[in-house]
């Protein structure tokens, strides 16, 4: 498995474990690090942005060479890389809206909040995508959680306070086994069923070990628990 650190200076590291025989591999890549995909063998693509002048990157890096490429650059610096397995495109998510990019990361369209409906976000800043029931989720910084369809690239709906999220700062997504989808938020957990209606919500007096996520933070292991 692969994880990564955020260091305050201009670099970052890529950390890849085997579980097998334990063994584990550190490796520094020159930019802000937010996120990573898992291409394939010892590929990684890679999201953040230029230190020195906060200009968004996405890269390819190789474990085994050990070879940063730079594949685009975008004016808002990136926190988020999903790849949807079922269209074969990305989204990628920065502090100023949603692009999404095909597999050879050419433009496909952009989701921004001053653009007309129905492709506008209340709020630029997305935190991470994911999908679920047959639509691409996505987690913001301030507007909630947006229900996007992953072929028209429409805003169908949103979740936020207005309609029982518990804070619209939505950081963390992911499906469990039984056909819901898990939302971390600033103020505790919000499960909602396939229709996205909001069946359960989970607060810290509840027994959560704080009521504040970071980002990205929930995990599904192979008994389908989560974490």
């Amino acid at each position: 498995y692969y994880s990564h650190s955020y260091r305050r200076g201009r670099k970052s590291e890529v950390y890849k474990f085997s579980i097998t025989d334990k063994s584990s591999q550190k490796h520094t890549l020159p930019i802000k690090l937010k996120d990573i995909y898992v291409r394939g063998v010892d590929d990684l693509i890679v999201g953040g942005w230029i230190s020195k002048s906060d200009t968004g990157v996405i890269a390819s890096y190789n474990l085994q060479t050990k070879e940063f490429k730079s594949i685009l650059k975008l004016q808002s610096k990136i926190k988020s890389i999903y790849f949807d397995d079922e269209t074969s495109n990305y989204w990628i998510g920065t502090y100023k809206g949603l692009y999404v990019f095909d597999n050879t990361f050419q433009i496909i369209d952009t989701l921004f909040s001053d653009k007309a409906q129905p492709k506008k976000l209340e709020v630029d800043d997305i935190i991470m995508c994911s999908r679920f029931n047959k639509k691409i989720i996505a987690g913001s910084d301030g507007g909630g959680v947006y229900i996007i369809d992953p072929l028209t690239l429409e805003v169908e709906k949103q979740l936020s306070e207005d309609n029982g999220l518990t804070d619209n700062s939505a950081c963390g997504i992911i499906n469990d086994d039984l056909g819901n989808c898990w939302v971390t938020t600033f103020n505790g957990v919000n499960v909602t069923d396939n229709d996205f209606k909001i069946i359960q919500k989970i607060y810290e007096y509840e027994g959560l070990s704080s009521r504040e996520f970071n980002s990205k933070s929930i995990s599904k292991d192979g008994r389908g628990a989560i974490y």
